[in-house]
């Protein structure tokens, strides 16, 4: 019995229980005010990381227009191929 009245006999030891419990608790509810937090911080995130890599807009836009020219011509090439083979 003594080693139970050790372990329970402080009341810090009490304090970091119950801290513990509500800690817990409060982890595994997800309130309107803790979403709304979240989703300033990913939108505060995403205007930072587009102002960072804003030098890198026109190589962006250079590779989707290679890579939709290389796939225009694929298809024009296997357009005129079908039809010659006809």
């Amino acid at each position: 019995m003594s080693l139970w009245k050790r372990l329970w006999d402080t009341s810090d030891v009490i304090e970091q229980s119950v801290d513990a419990v509500i800690r817990t608790g409060d982890a595994l509810v997800y309130t309107e005010e803790e979403k709304a937090d979240f989703k300033a911080r990913v939108l505060d995130w995403m205007l930072k990381w587009q102002q960072v890599t804003a030098g890198q807009n026109l190589t962006r836009r250079l590779l989707a227009l290679s890579i939709t020219f290389i796939w225009l011509l694929e298809s024009l090439v296997a357009l005129i191929m079908c039809v010659v083979s006809i």
